[in-house]
C-alpha cells in the first residue's frame, strides 16, 4: 500500500495521520506500506519514497483528505501515476483507491466518482478489514459488496444507505507509533517538515466545546485522551527510538487534558526534552504553564478569538472573553513567551462592520501586553461553512465584502511595528466551500480543473463550462433541506444541529459536554 499526502513532502511528514497509518500497517504481517507525496514538478510520476515504486503498482493507494483544496491534488497524482481517474474505468490489477481523514469523514461527494472506498472516521478500528480483504483474494474488486455492511467503509460506487463514523473508544489501549521518521535536513526548508524534527505525539481526539462552526468539534465527538502514564511511556520510548529532543502534544482539545500541564511539567523537567503544544484555549493559558512552555523551547502563544465582538463569540459557542484572551497575551509575556498568534475569521453569519472593528479594538488591547516588534501574527481567514455543523445551512460570504472586511484589517495595522497580518485569499476560500459544501457533481468541475492547471483561472473555466457550482453554498438552506452528506452518519443527531443552529441565530450559548452533557448523541 502507498499512504499518500496530497502536497508538498513538508506538509505531508508533518501530519500525524500519515504516521499512524504508515505505523499501523506496517506492524501488521506481509503488509508493506510506503509513503508518497506530491512531487514538485505537477507533471511528474508519483513513485513512493521507500521502494520508488510508481502508485500504479500498488495493491491499495491511499490518500490521507485533510483540506478540501488538495483534492485537486489527489486527481493530479493519480493521473500522472497513469492510474485510471474514474473509478469506473479501473479495473481488476489496477489500485484499489482508498481516501481517509476530515474530508472523507465530512462530505466524500466531491471526489466520489474518484474514490473506491472511503474511510469515515478513524482509521483503526476498520483499516485492518479492508487490509485482510484485499490479502486474501487477487480480485479485491469484485469484492468490495462484502464490505457494505462494515461500519466506517463507504463505497460510493454501490447503492449503499446510510454510513456510520467509526472511532477509537479507547485512546489509551489504541497504538501509537514510536519509530517515527524524523527528517533531519538542514538547510533544506522546503523538506524539513512544519513542527522541524519533533516528535509528534496524538494526546487527545475530538473536543467537547461545541463550537458551532468547527468540523473536528463535531465530526471528531467524543472528547477522548490518552493517560498521562501512557504518555509518558510513549514519548520516553519514541524520542530514544527517534533520537530526537523536541516533543509537540497534538490534539484539538488539547487545552482540555485532565493533566495537561503535569504531563508538560513531566516533558520538560524530568525527561528533559523541548515542547510545543498545537494550540491551546485562551482560558486555559495559565502562567505556569506558560513558563513550562517557555523553559520548554516554545516562543508563541497561539490562540483562536475567532472574532472580536462577544456577541458573535456567542453565537459561535465560543466560551471566552476579550478579558481572557488578554490575560492569556499577559500570561504568555509574564512566563517569557515573545510571540502570540491569533486566529480570527471573516464573513460570519451576522456579521457587521464593528464587530470587525472589534477585531482591531481586541489586538490594539493585546498590543499594550508588553509584546516587542513584529511579534503579534494575525491569521485572517473567510469563514467556511462545513458540513455536520449547525453553520452548515449558513452562506458563504460574498467576496466583495470578505475584500471590504479585509482591508479594514490591514489597514488598521499596515505601519504597525508590532503586527503582522497574513489571510487566505477569498478566491481560494470560495473554492474551499465549493468543495466543502458540494455534491457529486462537483467532480466534472474538479477533473476539468485539475487537467487545466489547477490554478484561480483554471477553475474560472471550469465552473463556467460546468455552471455556477457554487450557488449551493451562496445562499442560506432550509433546515429541512437534504445534504449531500446526509448519509454520513457521524454520531451527532441532526436534530440537535438544527436546535445549535437557532440557538447561533440567537446568540446563545450551550453547556460543554465535558461538564454537562449537551445530548448531541455522539456518546
Amino acid at each position: 500500500m502507498a499512504i499518500c499526502y496530497p502536497g508538498p513532502y513538508r506538509v505531508g511528514m508533518s501530519c500525524l495521520a500519515i504516521h499512524l497509518i504508515y505505523d499501523m500497517l506496517n506492524s501488521i504481517k506481509d503488509v508493506a506500506c510506503e509513503r508518497a507525496f506530491l512531487p514538485s514538478d505537477p507533471t511528474a510520476e508519483v513513485h513512493t519514497l521507500e521502494s520508488n515504486i510508481p502508485l500504479s503498482k500498488m495493491d491499495i493507494v491511499g490518500f490521507s483528505l485533510q483540506y478540501e483544496t488538495d483534492f485537486i491534488n489527489v486527481l493530479r497524482m493519480l493521473i500522472n501515476s497513469n492510474i485510471p481517474l474514474r473509478s469506473n474505468s479501473r479495473k481488476e490489477g489496477d489500485p484499489l483507491v482508498v481516501a481517509g481523514g476530515p474530508c472523507a469523514t465530512g462530505n466524500p461527494e466531491p471526489l466520489s466518482d474518484f474514490v473506491d472506498l472511503f474511510v469515515v472516521g478513524d482509521a483503526e478500528p476498520v483499516l485492518p478489514r479492508l487490509i485482510d480483504m484485499v490479502a486474501e483474494t487477487s480480485r479485491p474488486r469484485a469484492r468490495l459488496n462484502e464490505l457494505l455492511d462494515v461500519d466506517g467503509l463507504y463505497i460510493p460506487s454501490m447503492n449503499q444507505g446510510s454510513v456510520k463514523r467509526v472511532w477509537v473508544k479507547d485512546l489509551s489501549a489504541a497504538s501509537h507509533p514510536t519509530k517515527q521518521i524524523i527528517p533531519h535536513v538542514t538547510g533544506r526548508k522546503e523538506l524539513s517538515p512544519v513542527f522541524g524534527e519533533t516528535f509528534l505525539v496524538d494526546a487527545t481526539r475530538g473536543c467537547g466545546h461545541g463550537c458551532r462552526f468547527c468540523y473536528t468539534g463535531y465530526i471528531g465527538r467524543p472528547y477522548r485522551e490518552r493517560a498521562t502514564s501512557r504518555l509518558e511511556e510513549i514519548i520516553e520510548k519514541g524520542t530514544k527510538q527517534t533520537g530526537v529532543d523536541k516533543v509537540s502534544l497534538i490534539g484539538s482539545g488539547l487545552s482540555d487534558h485532565s493533566h495537561l500541564v503535569d504531563v508538560c511539567h513531566w516533558i520538560v523537567e524530568n525527561a528533559g526534552l523541548k515542547l510545543s503544544l498545537s494550540s491551546l484555549r485562551a482560558d486555559s493559558a495559565s502562567v505556569e504553564l506558560l513558563r513550562i512552555l517557555a523553559d520548554g523551547g516554545e516562543r508563541t502563544l497561539t490562540i483562536a478569538p475567532e472574532t472580536g465582538s462577544q456577541s458573535l463569540r456567542n453565537s459561535l459557542n465560543k466560551k471566552i472573553t476579550d478579558d481572557d484572551i488578554v490575560q492569556a497575551t499577559e500570561n504568555a509575556v509574564e512566563a517569557g513567551l515573545r510571540n502570540v498568534k491569533l486566529y480570527f475569521m471573516l464573513g460570519l453569519p451576522g456579521e457587521r462592520d464593528e464587530d470587525v472593528q472589534g477585531i482591531i479594538s481586541l489586538v490594539k488591547r493585546i498590543e499594550k501586553t508588553g509584546f516587542q516588534s513584529r511579534s503579534i501574527r494575525l491569521s485572517i481567514a473567510p469563514f467556511i461553512p462545513k458540513p455536520h455543523t449547525p453553520f452548515q445551512w449558513f452562506p458563504f460570504a460574498p467576496l466583495s465584502e470578505l475584500d471590504s472586511k479585509l482591508k479594514m484589517i490591514c489597514s488598521s495595522f499596515g505601519a504597525d511595528a508590532k503586527v503582522d497580518v497574513e489571510s487566505l485569499d477569498v478566491r481560494w476560500a470560495k473554492i474551499q466551500a465549493t468543495l466543502s459544501m458540494a455534491d457529486r457533481r462537483a467532480g466534472e468541475v474538479l477533473e476539468y480543473a485539475t487537467r487545466a492547471g489547477g490554478t484561480l483561472g483554471a477553475w474560472r473555466r471550469a465552473t463556467s463550462e460546468y455552471g455556477n457550482v457554487a450557488s449551493f453554498f451562496e445562499s442560506s438552506k432550509a433546515p429541512e433541506t437534504v445534504l449531500p452528506w446526509d448519509k454520513i452518519q457521524t454520531g451527532v443527531n441532526k436534530e440537535f444541529l438544527k436546535t445549535e443552529m437557532k440557538k447561533a441565530l440567537l446568540g446563545e450559548k450551550s453547556p460543554s459536554c465535558l461538564t454537562e452533557c449537551s445530548e448531541c448523541g455522539a456518546c
